[in-house]
Formats: structure tokens, sequence, C-alpha cells
């Protein structure tokens, strides 16, 4: 299930950049990581949840400095369940955007 948020500031809050991590693409033939960079995971500070969270973007050009407040442009919202245990689950909360804008300057 996708659920596509309008406005991340209602349910996120002000959302600081921390960082990201290149996504690289895996070469199922050669079962192999290779060089080339599909996509990043952006981590986020949001003071609403008051936690950072992960989110997933297939934007590769990030030039954001540490600790900018943030704007999320495309965000969409999928969790879904997990089984720990046998009759236990946890809810794991996903997070996509097409790509990050920073609003101000950082740190």
């Amino acid at each position: 299930m996708e659920i596509k948020v309008n406005n991340p500031k209602e349910i996120l809050g002000n959302l600081i950049y921390i960082g990201h991590t290149p996504k690289y693409r895996y070469d199922r033939e050669k079962k192999v990581k290779t060089e080339e960079v599909e996509g990043s995971t952006i981590e986020v500070a949001s003071d609403k949840l008051g936690k950072s969270i992960n989110i997933t973007s297939n934007d590769i050009a990030l030039d954001i400095s540490p600790f900018a407040p943030v704007e999320l442009v495309g965000l969409t919202y999928s969790p879904y369940a997990r089984a720990v245990s046998a009759g236990y689950a946890e809810l794991v909360e996903r997070f996509t955007c097409e790509t990050i804008k920073p609003i101000g300057k950082g740190v």
C-alpha cells in the first residue's frame, strides 16, 4: 500500500538533513555490486516524530550541506508488517521521494 503525502511538513514537521548513503546497482549475472550509483538512502531528522528517518530516493546528485533544513518532493509512505516471531509482528515504515531540496543553509 502506497500513500502519496501531499504536505510532508504537516506529518513530519521540520526536516533537517543529516546525510546520505549511495545505493549501488547489483549485477545479478555476475553476482557483484557495481560502481554504478542508482539512488540514495537519505537520513533526515524529523522534529514532529522526534527521531531520524531513512528515505529512499532515485536522486543521485545531492549537494546539501549537513544539518540544512530540507523539503521533500514527491514523498510516498508505504508501511508494511514484518513477522518478528510466532504471533508477533512489527510495523516497518518505508518512505520514498523523488528528490530532496534544501530550504536554507546548514552548519
